[in-house]
């Protein structure tokens, strides 16, 4: 996700001041994996993947602050937590949850693996 989608999670409905003041004090340019996707084409299914990833992350969004208190060193609650620290707030916070993981390989091409998660209570 963007500095900006992430700036308007922390600012929207479920507000996190400590990702805000990240973004504000860190957030000097975009990570290097949303840039390069960004622009690359990618097949139906990687679609999938990032779309899945991307909505796991917004409906997550609102335990960080929570998960951060008692898991320090997830360092959660920062603008470009990635996929390990979402990962370990979705098992302690949403563990119905059914997530797809994904492991992205950028090189000539883009080489996706993708392994379902189902997360047990």
């Amino acid at each position: 996700m963007s500095i900006n989608e992430i700036n308007q999670l922390a600012l929207g409905p479920s507000p996190n001041d400590t990702v805000y003041t990240d973004i504000q004090n860190n957030a000097k340019e975009e990570r290097f994996v949303y840039t390069k996707l960004k622009g690359t084409t990618l097949s139906a299914d990687a679609t999938l993947v990032l779309y899945k990833a991307r909505e796991l992350t917004v409906a997550s969004f609102k335990y960080r602050k929570y998960f951060a208190q008692e898991h320090p060193e997830y360092h959660i609650n920062t603008w470009d937590a990635g996929w390990y620290q979402i990962k370990g707030l979705l098992k302690a916070y949403m563990p119905k949850t059914i997530y797809l993981y994904c492991i992205i390989t950028l090189n000539e091409n883009i080489i996706l693996y993708i392994v379902i998660f189902s997360i047990r209570e």
